[in-house]
């Protein structure tokens, strides 16, 4: 990654000390912003799109994590597909301690249509985002498109903000 940003919504200063102890070992700068008071999902997500200088953006929420070749096997795919906006894989499912459960991952991936006959680009944009195909995170995106688009509020539209977002990029 070009830089990393971390929007931090908590009540606590628990992210704080986790970003210090990884800016000393990292070798990609990391900006930190701790929002005075919990301002919800969506604002934070817009802040980031409204602070990153990098062409593509991937989010990710704090209990999340990439797999190690994620950022490599995303930027592959949007040089296979010249023009396309987003990229996405699969998820997996851990336990608290971060093993796969192939089981769950297998059908969660199965659900949400992320399975090898779905690879590659799709046939319908907002069929594969009212499906749920696009993930709430994880995926690469236009930081443009994403400027564009922008995170709609709880007020109004509830906690799908995700969901809502991803309709709308489609």
């Amino acid at each position: 990654p070009a830089e990393i940003l971390v929007g931090d919504d908590s009540q606590d200063r628990k992210s704080a000390a986790i970003v210090n102890r990884f800016s000393r070992q990292s070798h990609v700068e990391i900006k930190y912003w701790k929002h005075s008071e919990t301002i919800g999902q969506a604002a934070n997500l817009n802040w980031l799109i409204d602070n990153a200088n990098s062409q593509y953006l991937i989010f990710l929420h704090d209990d999340d994590r990439l797999c190690a070749d994620a950022i490599k096997i995303l930027y592959e795919a949007w040089l296979k597909y010249p023009g396309a906006q987003c990229f996405y894989g699969k998820q997996y499912l851990t336990d608290y301690i971060g093993n796969i459960l192939p089981d769950r991952t297998d059908s969660w991936n199965h659900r949400y249509f992320r399975t090898r006959e779905f690879t590659g680009r799709q046939r319908s944009n907002l069929s594969a985002a009212l499906s749920q195909q696009i993930p709430n995170n994880g995926f690469l995106i236009a930081n443009e498109l994403a400027r564009k688009t922008r995170y709609r509020s709880e007020t109004d539209i509830g906690h799908a903000v995700d969901a809502d977002f991803g309709i709308r990029i489609a």
